[in-house]
């Protein structure tokens, strides 16, 4: 069968692969190697990588097959909406290696009140910038959180690098410049492998 997108298609498979097999191993950390009061931290960067390699399944699908427009738009939506439901996951993650878990418990059902702001925008009016614009908030708490904790000396290093990884693939997919045979989105999935790979590490590193 011939791909669609067949580079954006494969390196969103990637994505998948890596995010799932980091989301598992999170998992098994969490309830097997880590202490019973401290599995919330690698249970939500578990979360937050499960959530990531659903969302990049489905956008492989996506790009390897052209969907007539509506089914589309509604794969689409779908794709955007868990999307956003990781960066939750990944936001309380952050604060959790900032705050400790008292920060999380006062916050996490505050949090899903933007959440649901943002998956009725979805709903109601599909566009990628929308999914930008609500990652923007996460990606800039983490790199305010992270950087004060590498200045105090704590071990956020790649935390830290991952995020500035990942939001350099944002401007690059912004930009919408290609560079042949790569397309905008497949440059952004290359910075993408890069950034989630550096975030396991440091989730990694942080759970000591």
């Amino acid at each position: 069968m011939r791909l669609y997108e067949p580079i954006t298609a494969i390196t969103d498979g990637i994505i998948s692969l890596m995010t799932f097999a980091f989301g598992f191993t999170l998992s098994w950390f969490a309830w097997h190697a880590a202490p019973q009061s401290s599995i919330i931290l690698p249970g939500l960067w578990a979360a937050f990588f499960l959530t990531t390699g659903i969302a990049s399944l489905i956008a492989t699908y996506v790009h390897a097959v052209q969907l007539p427009p509506k089914q589309d738009e509604r794969v689409s939506k779908l794709m955007i909406a868990i999307s956003g439901i990781s960066l939750y996951f990944f936001t309380l993650a952050v604060l959790m290696t900032s705050g400790g878990t008292a920060l999380v418990t006062r916050l996490w059902m505050w949090l899903l009140i933007p959440v649901g702001i943002y998956l009725t925008f979805v709903t109601l009016y599909y566009h990628y910038i929308v999914f930008i614009l609500y990652s923007a908030a996460p990606m800039l708490l983490a790199l305010a959180c992270w950087g004060k904790a590498l200045f105090r000396g704590e071990p956020t290093g790649l935390l830290l690098t991952g995020v500035l990884v990942s939001l350099a693939g944002c401007i690059a997919q912004a930009s919408r410049k290609q560079l042949p045979p790569l397309n905008h989105n497949d440059i952004y999935h290359l910075f993408m492998i890069v950034a989630l790979t550096l975030l396991f590490a440091g989730a990694l590193t942080s759970l000591g």
